[in-house]
């Protein structure tokens, strides 16, 4: 019975510290009264009291992490300031990877061992941020993280072959790809660097919207409704692998990545700090300004330091430089549109659909 008693203490701090704190002393002096009564009848009742204990014991251990991951959602304060762990993990997102670039520009291109290394570092610790963010209920440094990884799955998915008819019908109405003006090229390459930044708002949207269906992330749901920065702030971080992919084939880009996420940075730090709406999509929208001029600045000035081949999609000439900084600008209107968008928010009701007791309770 001595060794039960201790067991079933052991387990009982399996529960969340709050619960175990409040009843850890009371459900240890019942038990041990359950199993001195039993002990008194037999061993097989005694038996019976611990097997009934252990059966009951995993499902109520899990419904109190639930009910308390839910009430951490519910009661997160918007304006308390985050803790300094919180924001490094914010900031790391945008720092370590074009950190990571200008590195390796300046050391030079490490071993191919070395450079699986890295990446399975990298991955694996995006992995981690992303898994930690969803057990932790979505706190505020995670967004990005959400962001980030939705923009790597609409990349990798391919999402251009998906709007293929757009090249045939620019053909149609432009003629040969080489006779288009520079205005024609921009509008060209404007139009899918709306259709990614779509991409990503609506799965954002969608995302969001499932949070209300599901009981234990209710919570969330209910965070972004009452600001719907977050969600800006979840798009917002999808900008860095926006910008890695907006130097694909270019040489000597990593000072300038680098410039571009400490925008990033600076303006999730801004963010992060600000107390109303107003300041926060102002900060996002001023790192996402910097990061995308400096951008556009890069490419008109890397563009003649190139040795690209003829037919990518020209030879490096005053219209690929026209073409490439235009897009960037372009590619930043949309943007901007992308981070207010989410204001759409509230015009979807706001109460959350009701659970079945609630359907059930009387009038």
């Amino acid at each position: 019975m001595k060794w039960s008693t201790r067991i079933y203490t052991l387990l009982l701090r399996l529960y969340p510290p709050d619960f175990y704190d409040e009843f850890g002393e009371e459900m240890t002096a019942v038990f041990a009264d359950a199993i001195a009564e039993a002990g008194k009848r037999s061993s097989l009742s005694l038996a019976m009291v611990c097997l009934r204990e252990t059966r009951d014991w995993p499902g109520a251990v899990w419904q109190e992490h639930l009910l308390a991951r839910r009430n951490t959602m519910t009661i997160q304060d918007e304006n308390e300031p985050l803790r300094r762990g919180e924001l490094l993990a914010a900031l790391a997102l945008f720092l370590f990877i074009p950190l990571a670039y200008f590195l390796v520009g300046v050391v030079g291109r490490p071993p191919q061992w070395l450079d699986y290394v890295l990446a399975f570092v990298f991955f694996g610790g995006l992995m981690a941020a992303f898994i930690l963010a969803i057990t932790r209920g979505l706190p505020r440094w995670s967004p990005p993280y959400l962001g980030f990884v939705l923009m790597i799955g609409i990349i990798l998915s391919q999402y251009d072959r998906i709007w293929g008819w757009i090249y045939p019908y620019y053909i149609r109405s432009f003629g040969p790809r080489s006779l288009w003006s520079i205005p024609v090229r921009i509008a060209y390459v404007g139009v899918f660097e709306f259709i990614m930044l779509f991409s990503i708002l609506l799965s954002g949207l969608i995302l969001v919207n499932l949070l209300r269906l599901l009981p234990y992330t209710r919570g969330v749901w209910q965070r972004i409704r009452a600001d719907w920065t977050q969600l800006s702030f979840m798009l917002y971080g999808g900008l860095v692998f926006g910008i890695l992919i907006a130097f694909d084939e270019y040489r000597h880009a990593e000072l300038w990545k680098l410039i571009a996420g400490i925008c990033l940075a600076l303006g999730a730090w801004l963010y992060l700090r600000a107390k109303g709406q107003k300041q926060r999509i102002l900060a996002l929208i001023g790192g996402a300004t910097g990061a995308m001029w400096i951008v556009a600045l890069a490419k008109w000035t890397l563009i003649p330091l190139q040795m690209w081949p003829t037919g990518y999609p020209d030879a490096p000439s005053e219209t690929t430089r026209w073409v490439e900084t235009g897009s960037s600008i372009v590619g930043w209107g949309w943007i901007l549109l992308m981070l207010i968008a989410p204001a759409l928010l509230n015009l979807l009701p706001s109460s959350p659909p009701p659970t079945v007791q609630e359907d059930m309770a009387p009038a």
